[in-house]
């Protein structure tokens, strides 16, 4: 460091959470003993340092999350759509039609709104992995009505 001109030099860690992320430099070109103040006082902008830090990711992951519940609710209608298709297509409840939505995007890498926009266009899903179909009504009162039927 001397060849670049620095003759002294002072780091403190900076933390979040209590481990290290970083170290927070100061240098001199002039010789120079650090006092106990000059050390306090860089670690305490080493804290303003961790603690702008952790603002910053914080504000990043709520941003995140907000953009991911925005174009949910920006897509439910569409959801809503296929899972309604889905329903009277496949005889489901709606929490089999929902997880049949969420299999297929999980097993094809793709957002469940693109595979729910794609049964909305008459696409059919892929056949594996699907859950059994509830009996209608109607199939129930069919089969009685059949000869040789206890009913």
């Amino acid at each position: 460091m001397a060849g670049e001109g620095i003759c002294a030099a002072l780091s403190v860690p900076v933390e979040l959470d209590g481990s290290p992320i970083g170290t927070l430099d100061i240098y001199s070109s002039a010789p120079w003993d650090w006092d106990d103040s000059e050390v306090a006082a860089l670690q305490a902008y080493a804290g303003v340092v961790a603690s702008l830090l952790s603002a910053a990711v914080t504000a990043q992951v709520k941003g995140r999350l907000a953009n991911q519940l925005e174009a949910a609710l920006e897509h439910r209608w569409l959801i809503e759509q296929a899972k309604g298709m889905l329903m009277g297509r496949e005889r489901l409840d709606a929490q089999a039609a929902f997880e049949r939505l969420r299999r297929v995007a999980r097993s094809s890498s793709r957002r469940l709104a693109d595979v729910a926009r794609d049964v909305t266009a008459g696409k059919p899903l892929p056949l594996a992995n699907r859950p059994r179909q509830r009996p209608s009504p109607w199939d129930q009162a069919d089969r009685q009505d059949q000869p040789g039927s206890d009913s």
